[in-house]
């Protein structure tokens, strides 16, 4: 990643750290679990972006927590605070 992406990476993962954030994680997918920003690419334009992520479970897991949802929404409201009016693209994954 450059540093531009780096960035952005960094700050999307700092806003998914924020209290509310976390409760909002904890109570969707289960005490103990996060999302962690493992990837992000911009376009040339910064008008389109993709992040794939990993929502790691924590101590119980049933299906269904098993649901992108809460991680795309999650994201894709700091993505329009960082950079609105553009284009995204989120990937999800689990893992535990």
């Amino acid at each position: 990643m450059n540093p531009l992406e780096k960035a952005f990476a960094n700050s999307i993962q700092n806003f998914l750290n924020f209290p509310e954030q976390r409760f909002l994680i904890e109570e969707f997918y289960g005490e103990g679990s996060s999302i962690k920003v493992s990837r992000v690419v911009l376009s040339g334009d910064i008008k389109k972006s993709q992040v794939t992520s990993k929502v790691v479970l924590g101590k119980t897991i049933t299906e269904s927590c098993i649901d992108k949802s809460m991680a795309n929404y999650l994201i894709g409201q700091c993505l329009g605070y960082l950079n609105p009016g553009s284009e995204f693209q989120i990937f999800v994954s689990f893992d535990s």
